[in-house]
């Protein structure tokens, strides 16, 4: 038994001084618990988003956003303050794997009956304060609500895994120059490639370890980064059909471009009809993180 989604909401920058992570993911979490009885029933708050504004470490953005939500009349009129007390959030910060990882963290509580639902919240945004250097992200937010599924349905099987050999492919950091804080993004030339491999390798063992075909997986939900990453995969014969793309909306999400793509089609004939899909997604490390969901 794994858990289900129950809903996937997104959000994008209204205004140019409403941009940035937080305020998307507020109201992208907004609109998952409008759906009746999920805010009296959720009981873990995650938020996977690794580039913020004014480069906040402490505290968590999940507790930033949780206080925001409590904040909100609609969520108030429907239990006391205290019961947002017993709610765990906390920050997983990994790119789009992170976003796997806490889905599967969230799965686990559901399935041991510690929580009833659990909220994944996951976007990046430019920082306000500084200047950066090859930032190439868009700004937005997702945020995907998980509940108890059926025998045999949900997300039934995650796997990660890590090549520490390309570790310096991919290397973001901070430092101050001329009083003014910089954040940089060093990215190898031989990153994609080295992506595109390190997960399809992951892939054909995920496949093997849970005695699969590829042509059991109806649809395959990709990362977005490193830019061409889904059109490689796409290049492989069996996958070319599986890809899904978010549909009117630019490329170049990070944490949440996976999220981006699930609700590009998830109220679609093509996503109701498949019996799995696949989540599969690659970050800094390098690592990469699968999901399988059946329904």
């Amino acid at each position: 038994m794994g858990s289900k989604i129950e809903t996937i909401k997104v959000s994008l920058p209204l205004f140019s001084f409403n941009k940035g992570y937080i305020p998307c993911a507020i109201r992208a979490a907004k609109k998952c618990l409008k759906k009746r009885g999920a805010a009296e029933q959720i009981g873990m708050l995650i938020s996977t988003g690794v580039y913020r504004e004014k480069h906040i470490v402490e505290p968590a953005l999940s507790a930033l956003i949780l206080r925001k939500l409590i904040q909100k009349s609609f969520l108030c009129r429907s239990f006391s303050q205290d019961r947002f007390k017993k709610i765990l959030a906390f920050d997983l910060n990994n790119g789009a794997c992170g976003l796997i990882q806490a889905l599967q963290i969230i799965d686990g509580y559901i399935q041991s009956g510690k929580i009833e639902s659990g909220l994944v919240i996951a976007g990046d945004s430019l920082p306000k304060t500084g200047k950066t250097e090859n930032y190439p992200f868009s700004q937005g937010a997702a945020a995907i609500l998980l509940s108890k599924g059926g025998m045999e349905k949900g997300f039934v099987c995650f796997k990660t895994e890590s090549y520490p050999q390309y570790k310096d492919d991919f290397i973001g950091y901070s430092h101050f120059t001329k009083g003014k804080r910089v954040l940089t993004i060093d990215v190898k030339k031989d990153f994609l490639d080295h992506t595109v491999r390190c997960a399809l390798t992951s892939l054909d063992k995920f496949l093997d370890e849970e005695k699969m075909k590829i042509e059991d997986v109806d649809l395959v939900i990709c990362s977005q980064y490193p830019d061409g990453f889904a059109s490689e995969i796409r290049n492989r014969p069996d996958l070319k059909d599986k890809i899904i793309y978010p549909n009117g909306i630019k490329s170049g999400f990070h944490t949440s471009a996976p999220l981006f793509a699930l609700h590009s089609i998830f109220k679609t004939q093509r996503f109701r009809t498949a019996k799995n899909i696949l989540f599969l997604t690659v970050g800094a490390g390098i690592t990469t993180s699968i999901a399988l969901y059946s329904q």
